[in-house]
């Protein structure tokens, strides 16, 4: 599996990221199949960062299930949303392109702490949506998991905007959930 995305993807300032709760959770549910997890974030990248990257990233052979996880970073840089979406379907035409196959997982701006900030995020998560209704791909649900949370730990960092290992430890349940919906899918018996 690889993991194409900005300073969320890479697990800024903290420990242990996303991915690699990720990783511990695979591992428990497949003990001994030895999955890789490729974690190609770079802090600061907007969606078109990651197109000009996505070469050297979405290569065959390509992996079993990709991870796209951009949006925060282009709101701050004023990228519109429908420059965004243009920008996202382009990343999943590309891994398409190259072979894959698998999985695509397109993993939204989770929460962040500045409610003005956190509402202009919606247009870019609603963009991750429309592109996976597009493509096939597979939404994350951070934003069910995140809000779903009760416990006591703070979610974020200093800045209001990174994950704290908590925060993290959700994004990774998120994309669980969304692998286990991918390979499983429950069907609607009526």
């Amino acid at each position: 599996m690889r993991a194409l995305g900005d300073s969320l993807t890479v697990g800024y300032r903290v420990r242990r990221g996303y991915l690699d709760f990720l990783g511990d959770m695979l591992q428990g549910r497949l003990p001994g199949c030895g999955v890789s997890l490729e974690n190609h974030g770079v802090c600061g990248d907007t969606v078109f960062d990651g197109i000009d990257r996505s070469r050297s990233v979405l290569r065959s052979p390509p992996a079993d299930a990709q991870i796209l996880q951009f949006g925060t970073n282009d709101c701050f840089c004023g990228v519109s949303a429908a420059r965004y979406q243009g920008g996202l379907l382009e990343l999943a035409a590309r891994y398409r392109e190259c072979g894959g196959a698998g999985d695509l997982l397109l993993l939204p701006p989770p929460r962040v702490r500045m409610a003005d900030f956190d509402g202009a995020l919606d247009a870019f998560r609603d963009a991750v949506d429309q592109i996976a209704s597009r493509t096939g791909a597979v939404v994350v649900p951070v934003l069910d998991v995140w809000d779903a949370f009760n416990g006591p730990e703070p979610l974020w960092l200093e800045d209001g905007v990174h994950p704290t290992e908590a925060g993290y430890r959700l994004m990774a349940r998120a994309v669980m959930s969304a692998l286990e919906r991918a390979a499983c899918p429950v069907r609607d018996p009526g």
